[in-house]
C-alpha cells in the first residue's frame, strides 16, 4: 500500500486506508499523520475526520475527537447525508457527557 501511495500521493483515500490500518496495528501516530494527509488533500471528506477522531478518543483527547466529529456532522448535512450526520451528533452526544 505504500508504494501505491507514492505513485497516487493525490488521491486521500490511500492515506485513510493506511491510516485505518495503522489504528488498527495500534500505531496511533502514524495513523493520525495519515489522517492527516488525507484531509489535507481533501478536506472535504467526512469519513477521514471520523476516522481521526476515534484515535483522538482513544487518545483520552476528547476536545479532539469531538472537533472532528462536528466537523464531519456538517459535511455529511452538506452532502444531505442526514443519517451518518445523526449518527456524529449522537456520538458529540456521548464524548460531551463523559
Amino acid at each position: 500500500m505504500t508504494k501505491t501511495i507514492s505513485e497516487e500521493s493525490k488521491d486521500g483515500y490511500y492515506y485513510n486506508l493506511r491510516g485505518f490500518a495503522y489504528f488498527k496495528l495500534d500505531k496511533l501516530e502514524a495513523a493520525i499523520n495519515d489522517f492527516n494527509k488525507a484531509i489535507e488533500i481533501n478536506s472535504k471528506e467526512p469519513t477521514f475526520y471520523t476516522n481521526r477522531s476515534g484515535i483522538y478518543e482513544q487518545q483520552g483527547n476528547i476536545s479532539a475527537a469531538i472537533n472532528d466529529l462536528e466537523k464531519a456532522a456538517a459535511l455529511y448535512l452538506q452532502q444531505g447525508n442526514k443519517q451518518e450526520y445523526t449518527k456524529r451528533i449522537n456520538k458529540i452526544q456521548i464524548l460531551k457527557s463523559r
